[in-house]
C-alpha cells in the first residue's frame, strides 16, 4: 500500500470489503440453496405419500360407486400427478 494516495487506499479498502461481502453472500446462498433443496425433497416425498393415500381411497370408493365420473376423474388426475412426481 506504499506509494498509494489516501483516495487510492480508501478505494482499495472498499474493494476488499466488497470482495469479502461477496464471498460471504455466496456462502450464505449456497447454504440456503441446500436447505431449500432438502425442504423441497421432503415436501415432494410428502406429496407422493398423500397421492398414494388419495389413490387408495379413490380405489376403495370406486368399488362402492363404480359409475362415479367425478371419482374416476379424481383418480386419473391423482395417477397423473403421481407419475409426474415419481419420474423426477
Amino acid at each position: 500500500m506504499h506509494g498509494l494516495t489516501a483516495l487510492e487506499r480508501e478505494l482499495l479498502s472498499c474493494v476488499e470489503r466488497l470482495t469479502e461481502a461477496s464471498k460471504e453472500s455466496a456462502r450464505e446462498l449456497t447454504s440456503s440453496g441446500e436447505e431449500t433443496r432438502t425442504e423441497l425433497a421432503g415436501l415432494r416425498s410428502s406429496v407422493i405419500v398423500l397421492l398414494r393415500s388419495q389413490l387408495s381411497l379413490a380405489a376403495a370408493l370406486s368399488a362402492w360407486m363404480p359409475d362415479s365420473a367425478q371419482l374416476n376423474d379424481s383418480m386419473e388426475q391423482a395417477q397423473r400427478a403421481k407419475k409426474l412426481l415419481e419420474t423426477r
